[in-house]
């Protein structure tokens, strides 16, 4: 059920594959609530962003109205012209300019301090993270005054009713 439209940062982090191989993980985070969906694709390209895109959007609780992302070449050519299509609006940021995605920076900073350098970490997999960062862990930024990003979610929709 979605139950706002929303406008998500998007970024890419690679990441070891358990043959030792690079995956790149698409984050995207909502840039009022936090709530994230991250997901590892074979490659790096229109074709895996659009299916990234896909996959998001039927794993998160907004739709996704705008989206900003760097100037990578995933995120031109085939995604920009799948967005335009869709009548979904994209926001580049400058070059050399990472803290304009500070939202979906911030996350990767938190993955990899909570999940991949954390010898102790409780989750099974990359998933069980986001359900756990999403629906269990107090976020302290601006903003979220220590609730979780579906707390927040809550509070945005009751105010916005």
């Amino acid at each position: 059920m979605v139950v706002n439209k929303s406008s998500f940062q998007i970024d890419v982090k690679y990441v070891s594959g358990p043959d030792g191989s690079w995956l790149y993980q698409y984050r995207f985070v909502d840039t009022v609530t936090d709530i994230q969906y991250a997901v590892d694709m074979p490659s790096r390209n229109g074709r895996s962003t659009i299916s990234a895109l896909r996959l998001a959007e039927r794993n998160l609780p907004s739709s996704i109205e705008e989206i900003q992302t760097d100037n990578g070449g995933e995120f031109r050519g085939a995604f920009a012209r799948h967005l335009d299509s869709r009548g979904i609006p994209q926001r580049f940021i400058p070059k050399r300019s990472a803290p304009w995605n500070g939202k979906v920076e911030c996350a990767n900073r938190s993955v990899d301090d909570e999940y991949y350098l954390n010898p102790h970490r409780p989750w099974k997999s990359l998933s069980a993270y986001v359900r756990w960062y999403n629906t269990e862990r107090p976020h302290l930024g601006r903003g979220m005054d220590g609730l979780t990003p579906y707390e927040k979610l809550a509070q945005f929709s009751q105010e916005n009713v």
